[in-house]
C-alpha cells in the first residue's frame, strides 16, 4: 500500500471458483430453594428472582446459589416461558431428555427455535425471536427486538433502542426471569405463531426464512426487497439493504426461496453452530468441508482459500465466510438449494450487464455492512468512481494483465484525475477470477496486505466496476476516495 495523501493497496492473490447441559436442580425442576439463594442479596433483579422461584420458574443449584449472571440456554428459557405463560411445569417420559416436552409444546405452535442446547450458543437476539413467536408474531431479529421493546417487556440492555437490546450478548438467568415477570405482569399468554411452508429440510433458515419457503411468507417476513439483482445461479436476488446489520439475499425461483445470504447474526443452524462459531468449531461440529461438488458428470474442485467452506447439509449446500483475522469467526452464510448449485456448471465468464451491475453494488453492500458491522461509516456510491473502476476492469480483461497500473503506467489515482475526480485520499482493491461480488469481497477482507485496510479504512466515498471475459473469466475494482 503507498500512502501519500493517496493509497493503493498490493493486488490480491488469484482465485478460482470458490451436550450435556449444566442445568438447575432436577434438571430445570423449579421451586426447591423458596427463594433462599446465598448470592442475590445485593443483586438489581433479586425481587425478581424471588418471585420467579416462588412462581415455580425456576430454581437455583445444589449448592444454594441462584448464578444470576450465568448465561442461560435455550432449553432453560423455553422451559421458564413455558411454566410463567402456558401450562406450568411438563413432566418428561422416563427416557426422555427433561426438555422434550418443551420443545413439543413449541414445535406445535411453530416459534422460532435454534435447536442449539448450549449456553454459549443462545442470545439476546434469539431471545426476542423466541418471545415475539411465543406471542403470535413471526418476525426478523431487528423487527422482533423493536417488538419487545414497543410492548415493554424489555428496556433494552444499554438503551431503549434495537442497538441497546445487544442481541449478540448471552442471556443472563436474572434478565430471563425479568422478560417473563414484565410479561406475566401484563397478563400475555402464550400463541401459535404463523406456520411457515415446509421449505426443505436442511434445518437452516436466515431472518425466519427457509429455502423452499414462498415469495409471498418471504414479503410477510422481511417485507418488499430494496432492489432486485441477477444472480449467478439465473434466479433473482431480492435485495434486503436497509440494515446493513442483517443485509440478506434472498433468491427466488418459480415462487420459490432457492438461496440465501446473510452477513448478519440472525441465522439458525443445526448441530451447534452458530453465527458466534470460528471455523475450528464449525469444523469440530460438521467435520471437513467438501473439497469438490459433481455437477453432471464433472466434479468442480472448491478452493477455497482458507476463508471460506462449503457443507452438503441434506438438500442444500450451505458456504461459511470467515473472517480469519476476527478469531476465524463467522462472518457470512450462504444457503443454496443443490439442484441450483449443481446447473450452474460454469460461472466465470458469464456476461451481461445486469449481473455486471449487480456484482458492482453488491461489492459496496458488503463493504459496508463489514463498516457498520464496527461501527465505521457507510460508503456513499459515486458514479464517476464507478466508471473509472470499470474501465480498469475491462482494460485488464481485454489487454491481458492483472495490475494496478494500466499499460501507459497510470496508476489508480493518474485515472480518477484524469476522469476528473477531485479527492484527498485514494484507494484501489483488485481481484480476478472469483465466483462472484461475495468471493470477491471475503477475499479483500482477510487480505493481509492492504486490501481490508481499503474496506474499513477512513474513506468516505466508493466505486465499483465489473468486467466478464479474458484469461480470468471476470475482473473486479473497487475504488474508494475522500473529496478533496
Amino acid at each position: 500500500m503507498f500512502i501519500r495523501l493517496k493509497a493503493i493497496a498490493a493486488k490480491t492473490a488469484l482465485t478460482l471458483c470458490a451436550i450435556m447441559l449444566l442445568t438447575p436442580t432436577h434438571a430445570g425442576a423449579a421451586g426447591t430453594n423458596n427463594g433462599a439463594f446465598t448470592d442475590i442479596k445485593q443483586h438489581w433483579a433479586r425481587q425478581t428472582i424471588e418471585w420467579a422461584a416462588s412462581q415455580g420458574i425456576a430454581d437455583g443449584y445444589e449448592n444454594g446459589a441462584f448464578q444470576p449472571d450465568g448465561k442461560v440456554s435455550e432449553p432453560e428459557f423455553l422451559a421458564m416461558l413455558i411454566r410463567t405463560l402456558g401450562p406450568g411445569e411438563v413432566l418428561a417420559g422416563a427416557s426422555d431428555p427433561w426438555y422434550k416436552p418443551y420443545y413439543v409444546y413449541a414445535q406445535e405452535k411453530h416459534w422460532m427455535l435454534t435447536q442449539a442446547s448450549g449456553a454459549d450458543s443462545y442470545n439476546r437476539g434469539h431471545v426476542a425471536r423466541l418471545m415475539a413467536s411465543a406471542l403470535g408474531h413471526t418476525l426478523p431479529l431487528t423487527e422482533a427486538v423493536q417488538y419487545l421493546l414497543d410492548e415493554g417487556l424489555s428496556q433494552g440492555k444499554y438503551a431503549a433502542s434495537v442497538e441497546g437490546y445487544a442481541s449478540e450478548e448471552s442471556l443472563t438467568r436474572a434478565e430471563a426471569v425479568q422478560f417473563l415477570r414484565n410479561a406475566k405482569e401484563q397478563g400475555l399468554v402464550l400463541k401459535a405463531a404463523p406456520e411457515a411452508p415446509a421449505g426443505l429440510q436442511s434445518g437452516l433458515q436466515a431472518r425466519g426464512i427457509s429455502l423452499g419457503d414462498s415469495a409471498a411468507y418471504v414479503q410477510a417476513v422481511l417485507g418488499e426487497p430494496d432492489r432486485k439483482d441477477a444472480s449467478i445461479y439465473g434466479f433473482e436476488w431480492q435485495v434486503f439493504s436497509r440494515d446493513l446489520r442483517q443485509y440478506t439475499l434472498v433468491g427466488l425461483r418459480d415462487g420459490k426461496v432457492a438461496g440465501l445470504y446473510t452477513s448478519g447474526t440472525d441465522w439458525l443452524a443445526p448441530g451447534g453452530v452458530s453465527a458466534n462459531s470460528s471455523k475450528a468449531q464449525v469444523t469440530g461440529k460438521w467435520g471437513e468441508p467438501l473439497s469438490r461438488i459433481l455437477k453432471g458428470n464433472t466434479w468442480y474442485s472448491l478452493q477455497n482459500a482458507g476463508y471460506s467452506q462449503v457443507f452438503e447439509r441434506d438438500d442444500a449446500y450451505v458456504t461459511f465466510y470467515y473472517d480469519l483475522q476476527n478469531e476465524g469467526q463467522i462472518s457470512g452464510m450462504k444457503l443454496v438449494a443443490k439442484a441450483e448449485e449443481e446447473q450452474a456448471a460454469s460461472r466465470n465468464g458469464q456476461s451481461g450487464d445486469l449481473l455486471r451491475e449487480a456484482f458492482e453494488r453488491e461489492t459496496l453492500d458488503l463493504a459496508n455492512a463489514e463498516r457498520v458491522k464496527r461501527g465505521l461509516a457507510a460508503l456513499l456510491w459515486n458514479d464517476t468512481a464507478a466508471a473509472v473502476a470499470r474501465a480498469h476492469s475491462s482494460d485488464m480483461q481485454s489487454n491481458g494483465y492483472f495490475a494496478h497500473d494500466d499499460q501507459s503506467g497510470r496508476m489508480p489515482w493518474d485515472r480518477a484525475e484524469d476522469a476528473g475526480l477531485s479527492y484527498r485520499l485514494f484507494a484501489e482493491n483488485i481481484a480476478a477470477g472469483q465466483t462472484d461480488a461475495l468471493a470477491a469481497h471475503y477475499g479483500w477482507l482477510n487480505s493481509t496486505t492492504g486490501h481490508r485496510e481499503n474496506l474499513l479504512g477512513s474513506n468516505t466515498h466508493f466505486g465499483a466496476g465489473v468486467a466478464f471475459g479474458g484469461k480470468f473469466g471476470v475482473y473486479y475494482t473497487e475504488n474508494f476516495y475522500t473529496p478533496s
